[in-house]
């Protein structure tokens, strides 16, 4: 199993990517959010790697990037140590023994969530300058 597995909605992402799924590795993070109502815990980034073959539409526009934005919904369990300007790290996205899916993100920041469901909550190519 992959980490697109586990979405309730893998539909988007398998149709971009197919049936390999992204790397969540060396992500750019562009913020996490914590939600009170639910508990739920967003987390956005920009993948490393933009999709080969990529959209026509995609390519036509001048597209070179994709951010993701997964939503954990009936969040159990939350920890977060450390913060950073730039926060670019490895995501981890696994089923723990009791069922509950589990992000790990690994040096700074430090962060584990575990959760009843995950969620693709926002897909989106656009033409980043650094690449």
């Amino acid at each position: 199993m992959d980490w697109v597995d586990y979405l309730h909605n893998p539909e988007g992402i398998r149709a971009v990517f197919g049936n390999e799924a992204p790397s969540l590795n060396n992500v750019d993070i562009n913020f996490i959010r914590l939600d009170t109502s639910g508990p739920a815990v967003a987390i956005n980034f920009v993948l490393e790697k933009f999709p080969e073959p990529a959209p026509a539409k995609w390519v036509a526009a001048g597209k070179n990037a994709v951010m993701l934005e997964l939503s954990f919904f009936v969040v159990e369990d939350v920890s977060l140590n450390g913060l950073a300007r730039s926060m670019i790290c490895d995501l981890r996205i696994s089923r723990d023994a009791d069922g509950l899916i589990v992000l790990d993100m690994g040096s700074i920041p430090e962060m584990r969530v575990a959760s009843r469901y995950l969620s693709l909550a926002k897909m989106v190519a656009y033409a980043r300058d650094d690449r």
